[in-house]
């Protein structure tokens, strides 16, 4: 069985006086009404809306991963992946490559 990470903040909250019910995935999905393949076809939410400026986000391990992740984002709307140097091709070259599709798509055409 996996750990959670906030599940010693429950167990103290319960201590404390709060009531909440831990239960497993399964009963989870028991409760829903659903099987995990059914969940597993479901499509998946986006939630770019958390990149958004005013976002609230209150866990600090998440509001610092959002942060890392949007100074990766330049100006022009370019995102770098995670294992880029920050330097690209394009950085160098500018417009060149958008410049060579178009003259590339010209001939095609002819």
């Amino acid at each position: 069985m996996r750990t959670d990470s906030k599940l010693n903040y429950v167990h103290e909250a319960n201590d404390n006086g709060s009531n909440i019910e831990i239960i497993d995935f399964d009963e989870l999905l028991e409760r829903l009404n659903i099987t995990e393949n059914e969940l597993d076809k479901m499509p998946l939410i986006s939630f770019d809306f958390l990149f958004e400026d005013g976002a609230i986000i209150k866990d600090k391990r998440d509001k610092s991963y959002i942060e890392h992740k949007k100074k990766k984002e330049r100006k022009d709307g370019v995102v770098y992946s995670d294992n880029s140097s920050g330097t690209t091709l394009g950085d160098l070259f500018g417009d060149l490559f958008s410049k060579l599709l178009d003259e590339s798509e010209d001939k095609n055409e002819d």
